[in-house]
């Protein structure tokens, strides 16, 4: 069975999506991105996020490509510190990267992510991330 989702933005970073049970999802394109392609699609998901009333998202990073040293950082001092307008507690699975190196990458960014703020779970499978977030409170 297809989930209905609702398309909300989409730039060649990738798209956001709203899943019918109450939290945005994030699927990184494949190929080459520029870090404003990336930081757009982080922008819109904290203004999707706040729109609804949301603190939960499926971040798909399977087909993404490395991130840069540029995007990192940014990822980083906007994102994570909260610079970038998004609810202040989020909970956030992570569909895995295929790439080892972007899996290694998105491990870096997220060792700086501060642990009250936003709350990321790894996984692999996708049906198992739904469920995942589908046992969270909704918010």
């Amino acid at each position: 069975m297809t989930v209905p989702y609702h398309f909300y933005y989409e730039n060649p970073a990738g798209q956001l999506l709203e899943h019918p049970n109450g939290y945005a999802v994030l699927r990184y394109a494949a190929g080459k991105r520029s870090p404003i392609e990336l930081q757009g699609l982080l922008t819109h998901l904290g203004q999707l996020l706040l729109r609804r009333g949301w603190t939960r998202f499926l971040s798909d990073t399977r087909l993404m490509e490395p991130l840069t040293e540029t995007e990192k950082d940014w990822v980083t001092t906007h994102w994570h510190d909260g610079k970038i307008a998004r609810p202040p507690h989020l909970q956030g699975v992570i569909l895995a990267a295929t790439n080892a190196v972007t899996r290694l990458g998105i491990g870096q960014v997220l060792r700086h992510a501060t642990p009250n703020n936003i709350h990321y779970h790894t996984l692999t499978d996708e049906a198992e991330a739904h469920r995942y977030l589908a046992g969270l409170a909704a918010s």
